[in-house]
């Protein structure tokens, strides 16, 4: 009986200490852009916005003061982003993009022109 009585015991125990053994372990998350938009002042009545539509692409367009596409319509590209800093890939406008660097809720954009110009999340 006492024999019966220490197989059960380790045998529980066995089972026990695996079921406490899951993989729970929080996997860091990476940042991502996708689904965020970022809109910068570009004259009078309207804005500037560069919108990641995923961890891969975006879409810019001008918007007036209440975030409806103006009539000049919408430019796609592809971008990378790593460490605060984004990479824009291809790009199909007449002033593409270069690259942008991310503080915060700021994107500091650099044309391929070298002009810069602020965004700011919303």
């Amino acid at each position: 009986m006492k024999k019966l009585l220490s197989m059960t015991l380790l045998i529980t125990a066995m089972f026990l200490m695996f079921a406490a053994c899951s993989n729970d372990d929080d996997e860091a998350k990476k940042p991502t852009l996708s689904g965020t938009k970022w809109v910068a002042d570009y004259g009078q009545d309207e804005t500037l916005v560069i919108e990641f539509t995923s961890d891969t692409k975006f879409q810019e367009y001008m918007a007036d003061k209440n975030g409806n596409v103006a009539s000049t319509g919408v430019e796609y590209g592809t971008y990378t982003y790593s460490n605060d800093i984004v990479k824009f890939t291809t790009h199909e406008s007449t002033s593409p993009f270069d690259s942008a660097t991310i503080n915060g809720n700021i994107l500091n954009l650099t044309y391929k022109s070298g002009y810069k110009r602020s965004f700011i999340k919303k």
